[in-house]
């Protein structure tokens, strides 16, 4: 392979920038749900509109620099990997032309337009997935596992363990291995739902009695709590599903299901408690609607042919 590196030395800028890009892209897509934690925990327990628009135009501008640096890292992926092929081209050119008329006759003209054409294709494919993918997804695979233990590191280590068995299994060729380790985590995380379902619901008065709360935030308190543990399945049926998705080698669908959240997350917030002025209510509503609609896109990748349990 190292006899191939001279034909992108022309391109180097392209081969360093093109990943570099990619990474910040990636890390911004890493730090949406620690931008949306916060306008929860921050801007919407204190009712603050104007932190909450903040953070959400801070999302928009996060997601419009991702973009940027996609679109640069696809550019610079595109010129290197055309580069390199026509250099490769070139130099297969010129060796075929170097050939006798037996040695040509001896390999065939099919071989030959087999080589310069689509051999010459899949290296250059090989080039341009290397600068676009192959350097963004352990970093989004190893990044999305770090901030789900920072976030909630019970439910992170439950997590890391569906996608390591998951992933393990898929390399091995163990489809069934698979299935059951995917249907036991899916079992796990049911099991701790309906706790979180039934604890929020039963003791939720306990809990806010717990942490002292003043009497005149009791029955917002009290809402709250009820509302959002209706959430609670939401929340651990998308962990399950997309602990899955990255042990299969997805990592980006996960972002986008959470970055689709946060947007109707924010929406919500500013529709409701802004427009309604319903308070701590119609940011609970808010909040497990957009649980909801992460779990339900998460659901759609069930139909993929090489996710665990698709066939049933």
């Amino acid at each position: 392979m190292k006899r191939y590196f001279r034909y992108l030395k022309e391109y180097k800028l392209q081969c360093i920038l093109g990943p570099l890009f990619k990474w910040i892209e990636a890390a911004l897509e890493l730090l949406v749900p620690l931008v949306m934690a916060d306008i929860i925990d921050t801007g919407v327990a204190a009712g603050d509109i104007g932190y909450v628009l903040r953070g959400g135009g801070l999302m928009l501008l996060m997601g419009a620099v991702g973009f940027a640096c996609a679109l640069f890292c696809q550019r610079s992926a595109s010129i290197a990997s055309q580069g390199f092929g026509t250099n490769v081209r070139d130099a297969l050119f010129a060796h075929i032309n170097t050939l006798s008329y037996r040695e040509l006759d001896k390999i065939g003209s099919a071989s030959l337009v087999n080589r310069t054409v689509n051999d010459v294709n899949q290296m250059q494919s090989a080039v341009a997935m290397i600068i676009r993918l192959v350097v963004r997804a352990p970093f989004i695979a190893a990044g999305s596992v770090i901030l789900c233990l920072v976030i909630d590191w019970q439910i992170g280590l439950i997590v890391l363990g569906i996608t390591v068995l998951v992933g393990q299994y898929l390399g091995a060729d163990r489809p069934r291995d698979m299935e059951q380790a995917f249907v036991t985590g899916a079992a796990v995380f049911s099991g701790l739902a309906a706790l979180l379902l039934v604890g929020l619901l039963a003791g939720h008065g306990a809990l806010i009695d717990l942490i002292q709360t003043p009497d005149e935030a009791v029955p917002h308190a009290r809402r709250y709590l009820m509302i959002c543990g209706i959430g609670a399945p939401f929340i651990v049926g998308y962990n399950v599903v997309c602990a899955a998705l990255r042990a299969i080698g997805d990592s980006r669908s996960p972002m986008l299901y959470v970055l689709s959240a946060c947007v109707t997350n924010i929406v919500g917030d500013l529709v409701l408690v802004g427009g309604f002025d319903m308070g701590v209510t119609g940011a609970a509503i808010a909040t497990t609607a957009a649980q909801g609609l992460s779990f339900v896109l998460a659901l759609t990748s069930l139909r993929r042919p090489q996710f665990p349990c698709s066939a049933h």
